[in-house]
């Protein structure tokens, strides 16, 4: 057995991931209810370990479920058996650490000590060295959905180095697809998974470091991106960069959902409102927006 697994599948790593679903009335598998669990709950714990441990662990099968979007469109929600979301915390508790030392420090969705509140400051921060900084507002068209599963797997394989965990994640992604793992046309890691977020860090990783070393200011929150740049054409360059950075990793931006705007306390980031910037000299109520529709269309606010 791999190192990484077997330290998931230790008793008191598997205990520790149960904390985190101690209020979830869900089923432990089919069969087992959680009235049943809760009075044998040393025994199935160590019976998951066991499992892990001799290779006999199955996922159980899975439902999904339709979420309706705001803006009447449908989103697949796959929804895992207690005991096998057990099994996919236990693991994240061990592969975390090996995402946190590489994942980029202006990525703040879905990591330890971070939140939407530091991403929205990192927003300001980024635009002080600026007197009349621009921001492109930008998110990736579907993006758990549209992730190449075959890719990710390829890029996790040198880091996670174990291939009883990584066999064991290819399974719980068999549970949603039809085709073989690593088929390049297969796409989509499942929404709802308990891996799926730090696997969108993961994947966009790759992202994060091209636009750094094209010296590109970024805060990225999960599929949902801020940059920075110095005046409007540097924005739109950076946007179209940003849109082939996309394609050569098989995801789309959205352009229904991006807008370039002078820095401005009205700007909405992550549902929240960006702070003063004392580096930016111009009224909050006097700025420009351009919204890509076929190109760049200018779209002016509030009588400018």
């Amino acid at each position: 057995m791999g190192k990484i697994l077997e330290m998931a599948a230790r008793p008191e790593t598997l205990q520790t991931a149960w904390a985190h679903y101690r209020n979830d009335k869900a089923d432990w598998r089919p069969g087992i209810g959680r009235g049943v669990l809760e009075k044998q709950l040393v025994y199935h714990i160590l019976t998951l370990s066991k499992e892990l441990r001799s290779g006999d662990y199955l996922p159980d099968p899975i439902r999904q479920v339709d979420i309706h979007k705001a803006d009447g469109s449908n989103r697949k929600i796959t929804v895992f058996s207690l005991r096998d979301k057990v099994a996919q915390r236990a693991l994240l508790t061990v592969i975390e650490p090996i995402g946190e030392a590489l994942f980029h420090k202006d990525s703040f969705a879905y990591r330890p000590g971070r939140n939407i509140d530091m991403a929205v400051r990192m927003v300001a921060e980024l635009s002080r060295r600026d007197s009349n900084p621009w921001l492109v507002h930008t998110d990736i068209r579907s993006c758990f959905e549209s992730i190449p599963v075959g890719s990710l797997l390829r890029q996790l394989k040198p880091k996670i180095n174990d291939s009883e965990a990584l066999g064991l994640i290819s399974r719980w992604h068999g549970l949603v697809h039809e085709m073989p793992v690593h088929s390049q046309s297969r796409k989509g890691i499942p929404l709802g998974g308990v891996l799926s977020p730090f696997f969108c860090n993961f994947f966009l990783t790759t992202v994060d470091r091209t636009l750094e070393r094209e010296g590109i200011r970024f805060v990225r929150y999960s599929d949902d991106l801020m940059l920075v740049a110095a005046s409007r054409n540097e924005a739109e360059k950076i946007c179209r960069f940003l849109q082939g950075v996309l394609q050569r990793n098989g995801l789309v931006i959205n352009h229904e959902k991006t807008t370039i705007s002078r820095y401005s306390t009205k700007v909405i980031f992550l549902g929240k409102n960006l702070p003063e910037n004392n580096g930016a000299r111009w009224r909050n109520n006097n700025r420009r927006e351009w919204r890509y529709q076929d190109g760049w269309t200018q779209k002016a606010h509030h009588g400018l």
